[in-house]
């Protein structure tokens, strides 16, 4: 049970330019990204922590969400 936590955990790098979803999906600043159930892309202005949820805010410019609902960009559709 222990090691299932463990796994599904996000990180943002000492420096906040690179992400880790708990997908195990990395981003970085200045990325392209999508959105789940989104047809479009956004670009990944910067990420912050959030101690009381637990989680990471993922700034874009189509605003902003939680690192796990960031999905990677692929040029022939997300």
């Amino acid at each position: 049970m222990i090691e299932k936590m463990y796994k599904r955990q996000n990180f943002l790098s000492v420096d906040k330019k690179t992400a880790r979803s708990s997908l195990g999906d990395y981003f970085q600043i200045g990325e392209k990204c999508g959105y789940q159930g989104a047809a479009d892309y956004a670009i990944i202005y910067g990420f912050v922590e959030e101690i009381d949820g637990n989680e990471i805010k993922v700034f874009t410019s189509k605003g902003h969400c939680h690192l796990d609902f960031c999905v990677k960009y692929e040029e022939n559709g997300i």
